[in-house]
């Protein structure tokens, strides 16, 4: 199972969700960001192809729970899907969880 994808391990999308809006915010920018950039994105890419090429071996991707045509989030529906940095929330683990065990199913 990969990593869900994220992008900065210290930043914390609560915190900068919820500080006052009188000032801009430079985290802000970062509630949206191509998978690309994710700090998982290399190491799930490695994964991904040494599954491919060894037998009984198979890759399960949280990044399409989180990502739609390659541009993750980090808040749906009003719900905040990270914790911190890069843990993610229940709502979060809930959405990676489903996406996992529906994967698992169909492989």
């Amino acid at each position: 199972i990969g990593s869900q994808p994220y992008m900065f391990g210290k930043m914390n999308i609560a915190s900068c969700l919820l500080r006052p809006r009188y000032v801009a915010q430079w985290c802000e920018k970062y509630l949206q960001y191509p998978l690309e950039a994710s700090s998982t994105y290399e190491i799930n890419q490695v994964l991904k192809k040494f599954a491919s090429t060894h037998p009984n071996t198979f890759y399960l991707d949280a990044s399409p729970a989180f990502c739609k045509d390659d541009k993750c989030e980090t808040v749906r529906d009003g719900k905040i899907l990270y914790s911190d940095g890069s843990h993610l929330s229940i709502d979060g683990s809930l959405i990676a969880s489903k996406r996992i065990l529906d994967d698992m199913l169909n492989n």
